[in-house]
């Protein structure tokens, strides 16, 4: 019997059959290594604390589209192809099957304005994301924040779909709005703050308040940048220089130990006033810096001034002062009651009207004091007894001074 195949052709078969078991051999273990990578990337989806998506075209979008024309087209014929299970609990859904396979139109059916503007935002920046914060409801009927990325997938001049993460930013954004109105609160507070403050950085300020301007009689680019000392005579009332004066309070405060003091002010157009001074170390952004609060205390000075002349004038008067109580007790005399009196001033304190005025018997006392409610003072003649019981006849006017 011959033999069927020549010893070539034999050889050449066989090397096929080599040739295409290593070829199988070869796809196996593609097939294996495919394999491996899908399921490293499943578990990479799964087990990923972002959520991942993807979007696939019904039909490729031309680039070329105008503006208007691919917002509709993606839309409609974006498809959610893919999204991991971060994706769905993000969004507030169970199950792959309540999600994928909806357009953007439908997963947007609540607001479709809001689909419009992110991807009217993806457009516009170039058809990517790096960090685009977007507030969307969620199936659960919540709003959330979110950081999103996405990324095309481009052939041919076409979209054909688009890559995505996100994560929900939501609680970062509530502190953020949090933050803006305790700033907001607190600009409100200190731009209608009735005393001027200021913060100070590296001996200059930095920051001022409303009323800072009206107490310096200045715009605000004349005083920041400016050194408190600028405002200031050369020297304090107590004689020592504003500089280096200053220079210690802020040592002071820096040390962490706040300060309460007297300072001569200067406004802008030279006029001096004396202020009450409060500076203490705060923290603004990682920084301290030094807050005075200043409050212009020229008339609680200049009143001051004026009730000290007056103590003395009534201290030092020929006429005779009394201040008393409702219950008739003495608060205050002058030197005149005790040289016609006779009595010290500590043995005055201790009595009452009725002990020295015979015109004004303890019984007579409450009219008295309801007559000057009603009438505000009342003019009248009495008798006053002295110490060694003699006694004269002097004309009083009494005041009810209302408080």
């Amino acid at each position: 019997m011959g033999a069927l195949f020549s010893a070539p052709e034999y050889n050449n078969m066989t090397d096929s059959i080599k040739t295409n078991e290593q070829l199988a051999l070869k796809l196996k273990q593609t097939e294996n290594l495919l394999r491996e990578s899908e399921d490293r990337w499943r578990n990479f989806l799964s087990y990923n604390m972002a959520g991942i998506w993807r979007f696939e075209y019904s039909k490729p979008m031309p680039l070329s589209l105008p503006f208007d024309q691919q917002i509709q087209w993606m839309m409609d014929k974006g498809v959610l192809i893919e999204a991991n299970s971060a994706a769905l609990e993000l969004h507030g859904f169970s199950t792959a099957d309540d999600l994928v396979g909806k357009t953007y139109r439908e997963i947007y059916s609540y607001d479709e304005n809001v689909g419009f503007e992110m991807l009217r935002a993806w457009i516009k920046q170039g058809y990517r994301f790096d960090g685009y914060e977007h507030r969307s409801l969620t199936n659960s009927g919540e709003y959330r924040w979110f950081l999103v990325f996405c990324h095309p997938v481009i052939e041919n001049d076409h979209i054909i779909g688009s890559w995505g993460s996100e994560f929900d930013i939501t609680d970062r954004k509530l502190a953020e709005e949090a933050l803006r109105e305790s700033e907001k609160r607190y600009r409100t507070l200190f731009n209608s703050a009735n005393d001027a403050i200021l913060i100070v950085k590296d001996r200059q300020f930095i920051e001022c308040n409303q009323k800072t301007l009206e107490m310096f009689e200045c715009r605000r680019e004349q005083i920041i940048g400016q050194t408190p000392y600028y405002f200031s005579p050369t020297r304090q009332p107590d004689g020592r220089d504003s500089t280096e004066k200053a220079l210690d309070k802020f040592a002071t405060v820096l040390d962490g130990r706040p300060h309460v003091f007297e300072w001569r002010h200067l406004r802008l157009n030279g006029e001096a006033f004396d202020a009450e001074v409060s500076l203490s170390s705060i923290e603004i952004e990682s920084e301290t810096v030094i807050q005075a609060i200043v409050r212009d205390i020229s008339s609680r000075k200049k009143l001051d001034k004026e009730l000290q002349l007056l103590k003395r004038w009534v201290e030092h008067s020929i006429d005779l002062f009394f201040w008393v109580r409702e219950d008739s007790r003495l608060l205050y005399v002058n030197q005149a009651v005790c040289r016609s009196l006779g009595y010290t001033k500590q043995e005055l304190r201790s009595m009452r009207v009725s002990d020295f005025d015979m015109g004004l018997p303890a019984e007579a006392w409450s009219e008295f004091t309801q007559r000057l409610r009603e009438q505000g003072s009342h003019c009248f003649e009495t008798r006053l007894r002295k110490k060694k019981w003699s006694d004269y006849t002097c004309r009083n006017y009494g005041k009810y001074p209302g408080i």
